[in-house]
């Protein structure tokens, strides 16, 4: 059993679900497509490496993201995997997954490769031949997003208007000369995106950055006061976990005390923020005997 993938493996082949306005770059043609249709684009969970009559899933195979974008008649599957070292298996396994989706979902496949690594990159993009030097009957290559390939980020205007290619140039760039200045631009960028997602990105890209030399820039900027946004995100985000986290103890102790509460009961404890709210419910659940005590006054 291999071992559970990394952060950064993850966030590398994840990047594609997690930010899919990135999904229309793989395919010519396919610009149009609206990658937040559920109708249209849906992850595939398929088994590959277990016999055709089994189809038991194993853990390398959860590596790949699949993708079924159906747009205006037109299917294509496209498999995504992470590669974060040197793997020469790889090569014998990618035509299987393809094949096996191809001949499944009776469509074409695209492969695509996230690295980086520009030594990976490199040898990733070399053909894959099916049969012997003197008679191949199929060559092919997988698409690569690699750090010499992927666009070095570092115009804030940029950053702003696509901040998921922000992300994505942050990801494979995590090992390049350039990533001191594109996490920075890619720091001030955030300050545009939706407040609601923005501390689950600051994470996110943290974890994706691995054990680059990125990673020790991300976490320093994240604590810089030069971007209080992010402090503020964080301090509303752990308030927030605080506050849910007392208002579930109370609900705990009044079900351990057999204290009879209504579904909109439980709604209004568990949805309460309020610290001084949530103190009075505090002070009074060890001696309430009906659920109308704890919400007096």
């Amino acid at each position: 059993m291999r071992n559970a993938p990394s952060p950064e493996h993850e966030a590398l082949h994840r990047v594609f679900l997690r930010r899919r306005g990135l999904l229309p770059r793989v395919l010519p043609g396919f610009e149009e497509l609206n990658p937040h249709d559920p109708a249209r684009l849906r992850e595939l969970s398929i088994d590959y490496n277990a016999p055709p009559e089994v189809l038991v899933r194993h853990g390398d195979s959860a590596l790949l993201t699949e993708f079924l974008i159906d747009n205006r008649g037109q299917k294509c599957a496209v498999l995504v995997e992470a590669q974060t070292s040197s793997d020469p298996e790889t090569v014998f396994r990618w035509p299987y997954y393809a094949s096996f989706v191809r001949t499944k979902y009776k469509c074409p496949v695209a492969l695509v490769v996230v690295t980086n690594d520009e030594a990976i990159a490199r040898r990733a993009r070399q053909p894959i031949e099916m049969g012997p030097p003197s008679c191949p009957w199929m060559s092919g290559s997988p698409k690569v997003f690699g750090p010499d390939s992927e666009p070095v980020i570092t115009d804030l205007a940029t950053a702003e208007k696509d901040i998921d290619t922000a992300i994505f140039s942050a990801l494979v760039h995590g090992r390049s000369k350039h990533i001191d200045v594109i996490l920075e631009v890619l720091a001030m960028a955030l300050a545009s995106a939706e407040p609601a997602t923005v501390s689950d990105l600051i994470d996110f890209i943290e974890g994706g950055l691995g054990d680059t030399p990125g990673r020790a820039k991300w976490r320093s900027l994240m604590k810089s006061s030069t971007f209080p946004y992010v402090s503020e995100v964080r301090a509303e985000a752990m308030a927030e976990g605080r506050a849910e986290g007392r208002a579930r103890d109370i609900e705990q102790l009044l079900d351990k005390r057999g204290i009879v509460m209504e579904a909109a009961d439980r709604e209004r404890i568990l949805d309460c923020r309020d610290d001084q709210v949530l103190d009075t419910w505090l002070d009074r659940v060890l001696s309430v005997s009906v659920i109308d005590e704890l919400f007096a006054g």
